[in-house]
């Protein structure tokens, strides 16, 4: 199986891109391998290649920036199940088959395992507490009929008032156990119809912890693929059956698996089992089940909606709370008001492109008065105003005597904005000279004035603008890449 990346969220989710080539670059450019269409992604934001048999993700010095399993990252060696942010879309990285999340353990199976074993199956449409004017023709009036019937509007009752994804799960998973005699229970999730599980919740009959367990594929993947529910009943001794390892070592004796299914688009599947070798589970428990995960993934639709119009909600807020000089309304300027408010907080070296005259000091200024420096100075210096000589002493500073005329110590922009942010407009025009000095203030924050010896260290926050095309003027030897 060649490794590939699944899209989870943004406008890529439930798309599998391969990795079959040396390189392949991420961004919002369309020319890319993978071209994301999000105002938060740069043009060329990372690349993932090939090196000494691994694929290395690296960030191209992205806005944003990159984060791998949360964590802000310029380099790494992928690993399976690794989770890559990129903008507003998440990836998840796969190298085997045998697994399809490091959350979501499945084990290994032949494709035809367990077909002997199923003793009752159903189409989710056709479970009885899903139709009352049924129940009397299918299952016999009965105390434990009148029970689950209770314990279906219970569930439906309780679920119905949680605003949490995570929290709806478990408290069903509990409740499940309340009415049926299974010793662990599992929610996985899927996206867009895919059979790549990316997400699992799960529980065990009296105990608190929710570590994942080895759940069988064949069952689950057929479950979902053909939105059925079944019960494997008497797994282990079952003669017709050649159980794998783990399997055996689990002990199952009996499973049911339900697909959660909501207006025609499959959610992922619900899970339970026991070891216990006295309990058999019946059409009774198959057809309750079934009714549990309706209810349940209409609520788990329900709330993952709330969950995005209050991320939305959140980020609009954001937007429109930001302090800035800019007019404007449309919807490229809501990017730059959007973007503006993500990099804000960070203390990342920003460049910012735009033609003559678009407002790049009004969004470098926007950039410092929405950021935790807003107290601080904000020292804005033009690189195509001075001469070289000259901007060197605006930027550095230098030392008396250091040149003709230095007939006093002065400070620099780069000293008088320690604390703040320095702004370095049309930085395209810096000589290179001047650019190598720069890139260590960048990567050291420490620098020396013209005619000193002695590295003074600055805390500054760097933004800079540019109408050149840097990328045409770095492949004419014209700035450093």
């Amino acid at each position: 199986m060649e490794p590939r990346l699944i899209g989870i969220s943004g406008s890529l989710k439930g798309t599998t891109i391969p990795l079959i080539d040396e390189e392949t670059i991420i961004g919002r450019e369309p020319t890319n391998r993978v071209a994301l269409n999000d105002p938060l992604v740069s043009r060329k934001h990372c690349a993932i290649r090939k090196a000494d048999g691994k694929l290395q993700m690296r960030d191209l010095e992205s806005l944003n920036g990159t984060l791998i399993n949360g964590v802000p990252t310029r380099e790494k060696a992928l690993e399976h199940g690794d989770r890559i942010k990129i903008g507003g879309s998440q990836f998840i990285y796969l190298e085997h088959e045998d697994d399809s999340a490091p959350m979501v353990p499945l084990t290994d199976s032949f494709e035809d395992q367990f077909v002997t074993s199923i003793t009752v199956k159903i189409d989710t449409e056709d479970s009885v507490f899903l139709h009352p004017d049924r129940v009397a023709e299918t299952l016999p009036p009965n105390a434990r009929l009148a029970r689950d019937l209770a314990a279906v509007l219970r569930i439906s009752t309780a679920i119905n008032v949680i605003k949490k994804a995570e929290e709806l799960q478990s408290r069903v998973l509990e409740m499940i156990f309340e009415v049926m005699p299974v010793e662990r229970g599992a929610i996985l999730l899927t996206v867009d119809n895919s059979e790549e599980f990316v997400s699992g919740t799960y529980r065990e009959r009296g105990s608190d912890s929710a570590e994942p367990f080895r759940i069988t594929r064949t069952i689950v993947r057929r479950t979902f693929r053909e939105g059925i529910a079944v019960i494997a009943n008497d797994i282990l001794t079952d003669k017709e059956i050649q159980p794998t390892e783990s399997l055996v070592a689990s002990q199952i004796r009996s499973l049911l698996c339900v697909p959660l299914v909501v207006f025609g688009t499959k959610l992922g599947v619900i899970y339970a089992d026991t070891t216990h070798p006295g309990v058999e589970l019946d059409e009774h428990h198959l057809h309750l089940l079934t009714a549990i995960a309706s209810i349940t993934a209409v609520a788990l639709e329900h709330v993952r909606y709330v969950e995005w119009l209050e991320g939305e909600n959140q980020r609009l807020q954001d937007e429109i709370n930001i302090e800035h000089d800019m007019v404007g309304d449309g919807p490229r300027m809501r990017e730059v008001y959007q973007t503006v408010s993500k990099v804000a907080d960070k203390d990342s070296t920003v460049l910012i492109r735009g033609e003559s005259g678009t407002g790049k000091e009004l969004v470098a200024r926007a950039i410092h008065r929405n950021s935790k420096r807003a107290g601080r100075a904000f020292v804005a210096i033009n690189c195509a105003a001075l001469t070289e000589t000259l901007l060197e002493s605006e930027l550095f500073g230098h030392e008396r005597g250091a040149f003709t005329g230095a007939i006093a110590q002065k400070k620099g922009k780069i000293e008088i904005a320690d604390g703040g942010t320095l702004f370095l407009d049309e930085i395209g025009e810096l000589a290179l000279q001047l650019q190598a000095k720069l890139l260590r203030v960048i990567q050291q924050r420490e620098f020396e004035r013209v005619g000193g010896t002695r590295p003074i260290k600055v805390d500054i926050r760097l933004v800079a603008a540019t109408n050149r095309d840097l990328d045409v003027e770095i492949k004419a030897g014209q700035f450093r890449a």
